[in-house]
């Protein structure tokens, strides 16, 4: 099973989403996409209640490091973190790399998943501060 890291913000949901924004880009992370859900249910003529975007977020020099150990850490490029608002509540969610790193057999991709869930999870609890 896949183990998650939650945490509540305590800013609304677009200046979460600002936040982390940058909080990713001062470790050496760019968010490569933004995805809102409701904006994409809501162009279906969908709706949903709560908010939830997606940011995928990458370190190139990281991510060719690990390419270069493994090709098959491509299916977990880029990194995905949550923001959801639920009843008002602005949280950020992410699978600990650590956690799905599991799934290919190889000792220096783990050593690289503690080092890069640090490194995203410190830009997350930096929202607290």
């Amino acid at each position: 099973m896949l183990e998650t890291v939650t945490m509540t913000s305590p800013h609304i949901f677009e200046e979460t989403t600002d936040a982390l924004k940058t909080a990713f880009m001062s470790i050496g992370f760019g968010t490569l996409c933004s995805i809102s859900l409701n904006e994409r249910f809501e162009a279906k003529g969908l709706h949903y209640d709560d908010k939830i975007t997606i940011l995928e977020v990458c370190n190139p020099f990281e991510a060719l490091s690990a390419l270069n150990i493994d090709p098959d850490i491509a299916y977990f490029l880029p990194c995905k973190v949550l923001i959801k608002e639920v009843k008002g509540e602005v949280s950020v969610t992410m699978i600990k790399p650590t956690s799905f790193i599991t799934l290919l057999d190889h000792d220096h991709l783990n050593e690289f998943a503690i080092k890069i869930e640090k490194a995203l999870l410190q830009a997350i609890e930096s929202l607290s501060n």
